[in-house]
């Protein structure tokens, strides 16, 4: 989807906010996604549920987010960066590597 697509998404929610979601006058929102309480964010399994009916998968979407990340930093800023612990963040920096040289190496002692 087009950044210029999303951008419209995006404001059209701020602008069409109802229920309980909405803000009384004069207070900025805190969060983009509201939950149904005032400055609480919306449950992630609500999120999720929402953007799977308009055909985003947000697992998949969270995954190549976190590849991408993965693979630009050092896994030492991924994990303080993201509140990874440092295994899990050098597992996910080998995984953004892609098949380096022990790809090989693997795939005979297999």
């Amino acid at each position: 989807m087009p950044d210029a697509a999303i951008d419209d998404l995006l404001r059209e929610l701020v602008t069409r906010r109802r229920g309980r979601s909405t803000i009384p006058p004069g207070r900025e929102p805190t969060w983009l996604f509201h939950g149904i309480y005032p400055g609480r964010p919306m449950d992630p399994s609500s999120l999720s549920r929402r953007l799977r009916a308009i055909g985003v998968q947000p697992r998949q979407a969270r995954n190549a987010s976190l590849m991408d990340v993965a693979s630009e930093l050092p896994a030492y800023v991924f994990s303080r960066l993201l509140g990874y612990c440092q295994k899990t963040a050098d597992n996910w920096n080998t995984e953004a590597s892609g098949f380096g040289p022990d790809y090989a190496a693997d795939l005979t002692r297999r």
